[in-house]
This record gives structure tokens, C-alpha cells and sequence, in this order.
């Protein structure tokens, strides 16, 4: 680690001040060490649950016919959740989805 040199002023109340205080005699430390090891556990914690950005290269063409399924499947959702669609309707649209899915992991492949 590096020369410790930046500051943090942080206001807090005095009966959480006297626990952390407590804390700190009682397990041998300093409450700068106390301070700076539950920081850097709480950072660590933070950078853990972070969704990680995946990029992958994919061709563009793919992805166009792919957000094109997704409207589809969104539109049907819609009026179903509306009670706008009959059941053959929405099982015909789905078939259709099924089969353009299906040519496009044959693509893919």
C-alpha cells in the first residue's frame, strides 16, 4: 500500500462514535486501521455484486432480427395481458416465433 495521505470527514452520532470506539479497544486497534479495513471490505462487497459488462462481437444482422423477435414477443404479450388475443392467435404468433429463432441458431451456428 501507499503513503496514507487523503482525508475523509465523516459526521456521525456521538453513541455511534463511543460503539465504534468501544469496538476498536477492545479488539487492539486503531480507529483508523478499524476504519480503513471495513471500508475496503464494504468497496470490495460493492465491486463483487457489480454486474460485469460482457461484449461479445456479433454480427449485425443477427442482432437486428433478434430485437425483431423480441417486438414481436412484447406485442403479444401486450394484448394478451390486455385480453386482446385469442389463444390460436397467440399459439400461431409463437410457432412463428419458434421457427425464426430456430433459422437463426442454424445461422448462428
Amino acid at each position: 500500500m501507499g503513503k496514507k495521505t487523503a482525508v475523509f470527514f465523516v459526521r456521525i452520532e456521538p453513541e455511534l462514535r463511543e460503539r465504534i470506539v468501544n469496538y476498536c479497544n477492545e479488539a487492539g486497534l486503531t480507529l483508523s486501521e478499524f476504519l480503513r479495513a471495513g471500508l475496503d471490505r464494504a468497496v470490495q462487497k460493492i465491486e463483487r455484486s457489480r454486474p460485469r459488462q460482457i461484449v461479445h462481437a456479433a454480427d449485425p444482422e443477427l442482432v437486428r432480427e433478434v430485437a425483431r423477435i423480441g417486438n414481436n414477443l412484447n406485442q403479444i404479450a401486450r394484448r394478451v395481458n390486455a385480453g386482446d388475443a385469442d389463444c390460436r392467435e397467440v399459439a400461431i404468433l409463437l410457432a412463428g416465433i419458434e421457427r425464426d429463432v430456430s433459422a437463426l441458431l442454424e445461422v448462428a451456428r
